[in-house]
């Protein structure tokens, strides 16, 4: 049944609301824009959105007493003395910092060129390039500096550190989870590239 069916309704029966007609805006993204991602943004994006959640299980396995081949001492101030402040802002870290990544699927997505139609009074408008790519940029700078201090304490920390338990795995699986952040920069600054690039091809 169309919007514009004039036929009578029957007793029991029930007539399907008209959908709201959607703008050329709207359409564009759906059918052209979004068709327009390359796949190696895909995979580029997507890897960004990955890229500090090995840091975050770490940090939310610490807090659970999970092994992580930390030292005695360690766990013990974990388990005994971390006030409930403390566990609450790396709790707090983990949801901005996976909130923040997840933000970059909008360089992928219908919603980073059209605000979506729940959104009040802005529903259905098309975002400027810049409104994405100025945050995105300063996202982008942000994750690399953070890449970057990884690098400098990953070098630095020795085997012997008094977080982590002698002879114990606890280097390897500090590594193995905070190295991904290393990559988060490039590979934000890559979607971001991409997004640019296809907002320009499609005006």
């Amino acid at each position: 049944m169309t919007p514009n069916d004039t036929r009578p309704v029957h007793p029991g029966e029930h007539r399907a609301p008209a959908r709201r007609a959607e703008g050329p805006e709207v359409r564009a993204v759906r059918e052209v824009r979004f068709g327009q991602v390359q796949r190696w943004a895909r995979w580029v994006t997507h890897l960004s959105v990955l890229a500090p959640l090995p840091s975050t299980l770490w940090r939310v396995a610490m807090l659970t007493g999970f092994p992580l081949g930390l030292s005695e001492g360690v766990k013990r101030y974990v388990a005994e003395e971390m006030g409930t402040g403390e566990k609450l802002y790396i709790l707090s870290l983990c949801v901005v910092s996976e909130g923040f990544a997840l933000l970059a699927l909008g360089l992928i997505r219908p919603w980073g060129e059209v605000v979506p139609r729940w959104v009040p009074w802005l529903g259905g408008r098309t975002l400027p390039p810049r409104a994405v790519l100025i945050p995105a940029w300063a996202g982008t700078v942000l994750a690399t500096l953070l890449g970057v201090v990884m690098v400098n304490r990953l070098v630095m920390t020795p085997a012997d550190h008094p977080l982590l338990a002698p002879g114990g795995p606890g280097l390897p699986v500090l590594v193995v989870c905070y190295a991904p952040l290393v990559a988060w920069g490039p590979l934000l600054a890559a979607a971001v590239v991409a997004y640019r690039r296809r907002r320009a091809g499609a005006r």
